[in-house]
C-alpha cells in the first residue's frame, strides 16, 4: 500500500510530479511547444481554481533502448511502448 495523504474530505494517494515555473503574464499558448495534435481540457483543482490540461496522445513504437541489442534482437521483438504526455497549467494568485 502506498502513502496516502488524508484531507478533511478525501484520501489522496501521493503522486510524483515534475513542476516547472513560468514567468508572469505568459499566455498558455506560449508555454506549449507545437500544439498540433494536443487536446485541451479545463480541470478544477481545489474546488475553485480553473486550470488548463494539455494532453498529447503518443504513438506506440519500439523502446528507444532496443537498438542497443542489435543485431542480436530486432527492436520489434521488444514490442511497442508509449507514454502519456500532459501539462497542467495552474494559475498562481498573489
Amino acid at each position: 500500500m502506498g502513502l496516502v495523504l488524508t484531507t478533511m474530505d478525501n484520501e489522496l494517494p501521493l503522486r510524483s510530479l515534475t513542476i516547472h515555473l513560468s514567468k508572469e503574464n505568459q499566455s498558455p499558448e506560449s508555454l506549449i511547444e507545437n500544439s498540433e495534435g494536443i487536446t485541451t481540457k479545463t480541470v478544477v483543482v481545489g474546488r475553485r481554481t480553473n486550470c488548463l490540461l494539455f494532453i498529447k496522445q503518443s504513438v506506440a513504437k519500439p523502446p528507444s533502448w532496443a537498438s542497443f541489442f542489435e543485431p542480436y534482437v530486432t527492436a520489434g521483438d521488444f514490442g511497442l511502448v508509449s507514454t502519456a504526455s500532459a501539462v497542467l497549467l495552474v494559475p498562481v494568485y498573489k
